[in-house]
């Protein structure tokens, strides 16, 4: 597979096998990325957090708030909160890579908490590169949990923009990024997970660091996101069958895509970039330089860092984790990210869109336990949201 996937171990809690480092390490073999999915409960273990790190395994842990009054309604686990502090102040000590925040948005439980949870984003950007936003999703049995009240995807847009009061956060489809697939192959840095996907799946946008807090990335720009997010697809869409003649493999072609694509894109970014705000001393010299080093595979991360004003970025996500009763079958057909398991009766790997695995993952986890007699298995997947319950 071209790229290779990104495995993520997924429970159930992962850091409760014994062979969850031997697992890693297969994964590894094969060249592999490999994430832990994890509540993070594991992680104030500093011993253990060290040996996660070491093992090159970036972590995706369940975090909803710096409130402790949040995990005694959420979670039913009023202690949680400050051995998930320790397991982000242990990660943010060991980890050579950035880690995940996945935070289970709820209505009159948290929802008030989201620009304090950004904040400490921004405090720890050096350690934590992403949040992903999961709406609670009613899974539990009757009597186990009680809230008032549904969260929507669209909520949790709602919730996000009035944590910026007097500034504006736009989301996108992040199935966006398909068009953007060809003009990011020859310049090797970007991973389009879900290029491709259905367009209400995932909802994203960015938030930038002026050094001092995030802001909606709107704030470094001179007209709405959506507005250039289109003129960025007509034109991608535009260029893309003259890139895919090209071969990035090849160094004279990927050269000519590379001027192929700065050519496409740089006119709309000039019309919407406010370089007032972004850019530091010669404004020309600067953008020059981003420009160049780019072209030449400096890496434009590295660039943006040395020639701007913005001291970082928090990639932001709202996961439709479906479960029985909302599934879109509609939404699963292009599906980028899936489980994948061993069919104990017929020996073969099967592989479940993430969010049609509720459909089967009882029957599923009940045949493996069952072939090996031990703890419920560790399936591979993309995300997972902590499910409120009293049983964790």
């Amino acid at each position: 597979m071209n790229p290779k996937p990104t495995v993520q171990l997924f429970g159930g809690e992962p850091t409760v096998r014994d062979d969850m480092f031997e697992i890693a390490e297969i994964a590894r073999r094969y060249g592999l990325k490999v994430r832990v999915v994890t509540n993070g409960l594991q992680l104030p273990d500093e011993e253990y957090c060290k040996k996660l790190c070491d093992a090159k395994a970036s972590a995706l842990v369940g975090f909803d708030g710096r409130d402790p009054a949040i995990y005694a309604r959420l979670r039913k686990s009023p202690g949680a909160y400050e051995k998930k502090l320790k397991a982000i102040e242990n990660l943010k000590k060991y980890s050579k890579t950035k880690s995940t925040i996945m935070c289970c948005v709820a209505r009159h439980i948290n929802d008030k908490h989201m620009r304090d949870l950004i904040d400490f984003c921004h405090e720890n950007r050096d350690c934590i590169g992403h949040l992903h936003l999961i709406p609670l999703t009613e899974t539990w049995e009757e009597g186990e949990f009680e809230t008032d009240v549904a969260t929507t995807i669209e909520d949790v847009e709602r919730i996000i923009g009035e944590a910026f009061p007097g500034e504006k956060v736009e989301f996108l489809p992040a199935g966006l990024g398909h068009y953007l697939r060809a003009a990011a192959s020859f310049f090797g840095e970007f991973r389009l997970t879900f290029g491709g996907v259905h367009p209400n799946c995932e909802s994203a946008t960015v938030l930038l660091s002026d050094g001092e807090c995030y802001r909606p990335v709107g704030y470094f720009m001179k007209r709405p996101l959506t507005e250039f997010a289109d003129e960025v697809v007509e034109r991608a869409i535009g260029v893309n069958e003259r890139l895919a003649r090209l071969d990035p493999a090849r160094f004279l072609q990927r050269w000519r895509g590379r001027f192929i694509v700065m050519r496409t894109f740089v006119g709309p970014l000039y019309r919407t970039l406010d370089f007032t705000k972004i850019l530091k001393g010669n404004r020309f010299l600067a953008a020059l330089r981003i420009l160049g080093g780019a072209l030449v595979g400096k890496g434009l991360k590295s660039q943006l860092r040395k020639h701007t004003n913005v001291a970082g970025s928090l990639g932001m996500i709202i996961l439709p984790f479906e479960e029985y009763h909302s599934i879109d079958g509609h939404r699963l057909q292009n599906c980028a990210a899936g489980f994948a398991f061993e069919d104990p009766e017929t020996k073969e790997i099967m592989v479940v869109p993430v969010c049609g695995y509720s459909l089967c993952t009882d029957e599923v986890e009940r045949k493996i336990a069952q072939k090996y007699q031990s703890v419920p298995a560790v399936a591979a997947a993309v995300s997972a949201p902590e499910r409120p319950s009293r049983k964790r």
